[in-house]
């Protein structure tokens, strides 16, 4: 059952997802990309504008220093933030 917040959930098969906060260190807007620094962490994650959620419509109201939440996905190049939501 996920929590009220909705943001984290966990798969019976993959396991629990964690949710990270982080600030958005920078953003591309021209080329559609950014990276998201975790809270706590000298981490930066790649994200693209279609990782944003609820849409990636909302990539375009996005600044850097923003606060955001999102999941660490995996991918050819290493981790990933996926489902980035400005909370």
């Amino acid at each position: 059952r996920a929590p009220a917040s909705g943001l984290a959930r966990v798969d019976a098969h993959k396991g629990a997802t964690t949710v990270k906060q982080g600030t958005i260190k920078r953003l591309v807007k021209d080329r559609g990309f950014g990276f998201v620094r975790a809270a706590g962490e000298n981490t930066d994650y790649f994200f693209h504008r279609s990782a944003v959620k609820p849409d990636a419509s909302a990539f375009d109201s996005m600044n850097d220093g923003d606060i955001v939440n999102f999941e660490v996905g995996k991918s050819d190049k290493g981790p990933r933030a996926e489902s980035v939501m400005v909370g």
